[in-house]
């Protein structure tokens, strides 16, 4: 886990106490649990996506989990919702790590379900809005993403699960 004197120097970060840590721990193991009886059934498990002020933890447990879990097979599939500018990024430094760390990057592409209580919290709190700003620049964002995806399975580089969602 990362070190706490590093994070409460953070201007903005909420003290990591020791509950926090130990709770993630728990989460940790819990997981671990879970997706080893995945792997007993050769089933997968979807980690879905959750608001931004969320997403971080669990992009970091579920990267975690897919670089020890992902060898050769993609047990685990995270989630990158594309109504966020900076999903691309996210997916391109994800892509990158699974290939230079040689586990099976695990995919499911969705458009989003927050924008209206991403919008809204990012005016409330005064920082940049994280959402596309239209449903055009999301859905362009959805199939830039889906191509780049499609041309690294061709290159059996990362096992992708499509998933389209509509509103």
């Amino acid at each position: 886990m990362s070190n706490p004197e590093i994070i409460t120097q953070i201007e903005g970060i909420p003290e990591l106490t020791v509950e926090l840590v130990e709770g993630g721990l728990r989460l940790k193991h819990r997981l671990e649990q879970i997706i080893e009886r995945t792997k007993s059934l050769d089933a997968r498990i979807m980690i879905d996506a959750e608001q931004t002020y969320m997403q971080p933890a669990i992009d970091y447990f579920t990267v975690e989990l897919m670089r020890k879990h992902n060898q050769g097979v993609a047990y685990i599939y995270n989630t990158y919702q594309c109504y966020l500018k900076t999903t691309p990024n996210t997916v391109t430094l994800d892509a990158r790590d699974a290939i230079s760390r040689g586990y099976t990057l695990g995919v499911k592409l969705v458009r989003g379900a927050y924008l209206v209580e991403e919008t809204a919290r990012a005016a409330r709190l005064n920082y940049t809005n994280p959402v596309q700003d239209s449903k055009e620049d999301t859905d362009q964002a959805y199939h830039d993403m889906l191509d780049v995806l499609l041309e690294l399975v061709s290159r059996d580089t990362v096992s992708c699960w499509q998933v389209v969602t509509m509103r």
